[in-house]
């Protein structure tokens, strides 16, 4: 009787820390501030996957641009301008180095980010184009998409990405559809950044460590979750841009002090040398996240952006269930790239060679308590 008792006053408390009702066919789902189940602590295991200073001279790699997993859980690092492909133990057995030019499989500018598709189709962006290899790495070809980023393909072939355009007010992200050749031929929703300044013509794009930013991701339902980091709320999209729900989380927004912004204003400064007329624009509070990424249970994890005076290096991290439920806070030590069954993939820049010279690891964490994590 007590266990019935317990339980009953458990799922009252749940159903009270959040809302769901319907406006025009449109769920919105509203939360309060602290997550229903509160703080989880991740049991983690820490494994090395690869140290890049195994590889010898063939490759000079300081930096990794990009990291993302096959279907079978290998992994694809773009590092400089080379495609890697390590196996999950960590055995490098595929590897394509980018050539510059004009010729099949070269590029012209520089391999910035990678992507791929179902089939597990290779996606390197190429300044306005995508490069397109199969998952042996052989080139298939080029695909001119102009100014995008951020893609997400289902699977049906089609790829989600964010448009970039300009106005007079600034530089406005547009989350766009396109058929698989770069045609777009829906705009879903758009947000203006701002963040554009110059004289006599000339637009310059000035963003900081502040500045709004938009992002989605692409669900195991197809479903599009969208959010502008301004405010703590989320839009969910079918993949036609029908919106199907609102999530708010009822948070307070966070000032940007004085001292704040004189410091950003300096160090931006300082990057830009010889700038005369430097002048950067500060949105009314700090935005909530600076990352959004989802696993394959369809969980929504958002890395909250902390004030450039906290003193945590960790990561805090909250945790959405698949309809919108703000189900926990955690805390990572690194920054997380991907995360999939049970566990999460980032870069570790902390060893150093003898030059002092960032040595690349490949890093994964093994969630023991993954399977306990409710969704």
């Amino acid at each position: 009787m007590r266990r019935l008792r317990f339980l009953y006053f458990m799922g009252l408390s749940l159903c009270l820390s959040f809302f769901i009702a319907a406006e025009e066919d449109v769920s919105i789902v509203k939360n309060d501030a602290v997550p229903l189940l509160g703080n989880l602590n991740l049991d983690v295991k820490e494994e090395t996957i690869f140290d890049f200073s195994k590889l010898g001279s063939e490759y000079n790699i300081y930096y990794i641009k990009d990291i993302i997993l096959d279907s079978d859980e290998n992994i694809i690092v773009l590092a400089g301008n080379d495609i890697l492909k390590f196996d999950v133990s960590g055995n490098l057995f595929h590897a394509l180095k980018l050539k510059r030019g004009q010729g099949p499989g070269e590029i012209q500018q520089s391999a910035s980010r990678m992507y791929r598709d179902s089939m597990d189709n290779i996606y390197i962006k190429d300044g306005f184009r995508l490069v397109l290899f199969d998952k042996n790495m052989s080139f298939k070809r080029n695909i001119q998409v102009g100014m995008i980023d951020s893609l997400s393909f289902d699977d049906k072939g089609f790829f989600y990405a964010f448009k970039t355009s300009f106005s007079k007010t600034g530089r406005n992200k547009v989350l766009t559809k396109f058929d698989k050749d770069g045609k777009s031929f829906k705009e879903i929703t758009s947000y203006d950044l701002g963040q554009v300044s110059g004289k006599g013509g000339i637009m310059v794009v000035r963003s900081h460590v502040y500045s709004p930013a938009t992002y989605f991701i692409l669900n195991s339902d197809n479903h599009l979750i969208y959010a502008a980091n301004l405010k703590y709320k989320l839009s969910k999209y079918d993949n036609e841009g029908n919106l199907l729900s609102t999530i708010i989380v009822d948070e307070k927004h966070q000032r940007i002090s004085s001292k704040e912004k004189d410091e950003i204003t300096e160090k931006n400064r300082k990057q830009e040398k010889g700038t005369v007329d430097f002048n950067l624009d500060f949105p009314a509070h700090r935005p909530f996240f600076k990352g959004m990424l989802g696993d394959e249970k369809g969980r929504i994890y958002l890395i909250r952006l902390k004030s450039i005076h906290d003193e945590d290096k960790n990561e805090t991290v909250d945790i959405l269930s698949k309809d919108g439920r703000y189900l926990y806070k955690t805390k990572l030590q690194y920054m997380p790239k991907i995360i999939r069954n049970g566990s999460i993939y980032f870069v570790d820049y902390s060893n150093k060679d003898e030059y002092g010279a960032p040595i690349p690891r490949i890093k994964r964490l093994i969630i023991q308590n993954y399977k306990s994590i409710q969704f």
